[in-house]
């Protein structure tokens, strides 16, 4: 476990941690201060020499000229400065060696995993029966007591070397395919460089709708509908409340990446995993929406937008594939559902707003500020697989631990340019913990408060552009539950419903369309 974190800024070409960038930042202010006392110095030493009070000195004190002294202090306060320059410069150019550094070695490692993987698959079933004879005496070995295969499991799973291996291999999927078929793996390799984690998601999602013709259910995609957890009708519009609607709660504005944490929803099956908060009025309207992490861990959906099939699909939409040609809609369940909850909080497109999320809700934040027809100010996310996700110059704060596995399903990342990246181990290397016990919003919340009191630059900025965002005045709280439908009805979209002021017949709106209402595919993915 530490308490350094290692900072990645500039679209991953400069990585440090922050005692590194706060010397960096020290040395800056330092400079400024030292060139303010040489231009002081300078203007003093000029109105003397302008005035002559140098020489009526020098006459008195039988020859000492005081504009001599100022030009020896200006001469080494110059020096001092450009000293502070060059350190600066050579801190940053440290950061970047860093980076390149750091960048060449998990290429090299990527392409040793694609390799084995696809050396592996070629070479099957050649190594197959010494396979069965370690798995037999590591089974004769725990069923005598002499190996527990949960806590190596667990021991695996938190270290960091693996999850790099996971970041890895969950991009070699297509080089095994090509290998089986009898490609050679070097072949392999190369054909399949080109082929990442997101493409291989969405040949996952295409299978799984050709599947569905056939009875499966596994991966498939679903109308949602979002309603309010207070009961309280919206329209979908206008954001308009019955008379008799309870009225939102009221929130302080949240300060700093703690509070932002800690308001992320921990939502079970069947609680609101989607919160909207409301700040400022009429034109000046900000909006905030936090997202809950996985719920449902099934590849088969039920009734929670929350779950396997959504994050494959989150990860999918990253592919640059018709993603309602292979899944029947162009984004994810969660997706779709912080747009309606965001809707029925009273949000247009044209509307500045942040997102906030935790693992799976997180990939579902990173989609949304990416879509340039939005008016994005900011992300954060924790523990998320936002790796392949292009947000563009939009600033997404990405928060991950070094032993969490499900930011690393997501492969490598495209070092998008407003992306800043906080790591840092949150697992003691000697402790025993469960298999994804690095992947804990409080753990990340104990990160984030670290972040709050880093000294670095970048990390201070992004902090005060969340609190100059909300404000000082408190907003409203609004709780969404979002649910799967599974009753498509088949034929052309339906028509959102009119307008009717009495509040007591709608009594929810989800996407534009009353409660319950079965949604057509083509109908939710506009």
């Amino acid at each position: 476990m530490s308490d350094d974190l290692t900072i990645t800024t500039g679209g991953g070409t400069r990585v440090a941690d922050e005692d590194l960038l706060a010397e960096a930042f020290r040395l800056g202010a330092i400079r400024t201060t030292v060139v303010d006392w040489c231009d002081r110095v300078a203007r003093i030493r000029r109105g003397l020499e302008h005035d002559g009070f140098g020489d009526v000195v020098a006459a008195m004190s039988g020859g000492y000229e005081p504009t001599w002294a100022l030009r020896d202090a200006e001469s080494k306060l110059t020096k001092v400065a450009g000293h502070c320059e060059d350190l600066c410069s050579a801190l940053d150019q440290a950061a970047k060696n860093y980076g390149a550094t750091e960048r060449a070695i998990k290429s090299i490692f990527d392409l040793g995993v694609r390799w084995a993987a696809a050396t592996a698959a070629y070479t099957f079933p050649l190594w197959a029966e010494q396979a069965a004879v370690v798995g037999g005496i590591l089974w004769g070995a725990s069923a005598i007591g002499l190996w527990d295969p949960k806590a190596t499991q667990s021991q695996l799973m938190n270290q960091p070397w693996f999850v790099e291996f996971v970041r890895s291999a969950s991009g070699a999927v297509d080089e095994v395919a090509l290998a089986r078929a009898g490609v050679p793996p070097l072949l392999a390799v190369l054909l399949g460089q080109r082929t990442e984690t997101p493409q291989n998601a969405a040949i996952l999602m295409g299978l799984a709708g050709a599947a569905a013709l056939v009875g499966s259910k596994a991966f498939v995609e679903t109308p949602i509908t979002v309603r309010r957890a207070d009961g309280a009708p919206a329209n979908r519009l206008m954001g308009v409340r019955s008379a008799a609607a309870p009225k939102p709660a009221t929130v302080p504005p949240p300060d700093g990446f703690e509070d932002l944490a800690e308001r992320v929803p921990e939502a079970d099956d069947g609680d609101p995993q989607i919160v909207v908060e409301v700040y400022g009025e009429g034109d000046d309207k900000r909006f905030v929406v936090y997202v809950t992490g996985t719920i449902d861990w099934s590849m088969v959906p039920g009734g929670q937008p929350l779950d396997f099939t959504n994050d494959v699909s989150d990860v999918a939409d990253d592919s640059g594939f018709d993603m309602s040609a292979l899944a029947g809609y162009d984004s994810s369940a969660a997706s779709r559902a912080v747009r309606a909850a965001l809707e029925q909080s009273g949000w247009s497109p044209e509307d500045r707003f942040m997102a906030v999320g935790f693992s799976g809700g997180g990939a579902a934040v990173a989609d949304l500020i990416s879509d340039p027809s939005l008016n994005a100010v900011a992300g954060v996310t924790f523990g998320a697989p936002t790796a392949q996700t292009d947000t563009g110059e939009v600033p997404l704060v990405n928060f991950a631990h070094a032993e969490d596995l499900v930011p690393a399903t997501a492969g490598r990342g495209v070092h998008a340019p407003g992306v800043i990246e906080l790591h840092r181990n949150a697992l003691d290397p000697d402790g025993e913990y469960d298999p994804v016990a690095a992947h804990s919003m409080p753990l990340y919340s104990d990160t984030a408060a670290l972040a709050d009191r880093s000294e670095s630059p970048e990390v201070q900025e992004a902090r005060a552009l969340v609190q100059d965002f909300v404000g000082d005045e408190p907003g409203t709280r609004i709780e969404f539950i979002a649910e799967r439908r599974h009753t498509v009805v088949p034929g052309p979209a339906i028509d959102p419903p009119p307008f009717d002021p009495d509040f007591s017949k709608m009594p929810g709106i989800a996407l534009g369309y009353e409660e319950g209402a079965a949604v057509s595919p083509s109908t939710a993915a506009r």
